[in-house]
């Protein structure tokens, strides 16, 4: 499985796509799409685990780009994103309509 697809399965499987839709839009085996969203934390009901990744999110306990698990240290500031790249990456594609 590629980097781009593991990106499409995470999108689709937040938009609240199912693991059916998501394997036949991709053209990958469904066991492929179900392992792949239970090591990622995408199990359950397809709109659940967009709430569920929503209040993560606000929470700060995954990246607000990528999705990733994010490491706490104790005393220190709260991390937003997992490094840099995603941190560029995600104000560039909201920036609010700034040039």
């Amino acid at each position: 499985m590629t980097e781009e697809q593991k990106i499409k399965i995470r999108r689709m499987r937040l938009d609240g796509n199912g693991y059916k839709h998501i394997a036949s839009t991709l053209i990958l085996p469904l066991s492929t799409v179900k392992s792949y969203c239970k090591r990622n934390g995408l199990v359950g009901v397809g709109p659940v685990v967009a709430m569920n990744n929503d209040v993560s999110v606000q929470l700060g306990l995954i990246c607000r780009n990528c999705g990733k698990r994010l490491k706490h240290t104790a005393g220190k500031k709260r991390k937003v994103f997992c490094s840099d790249k995603c941190r560029k990456q995600y104000w560039n594609l909201h920036n609010g309509g700034k040039v």
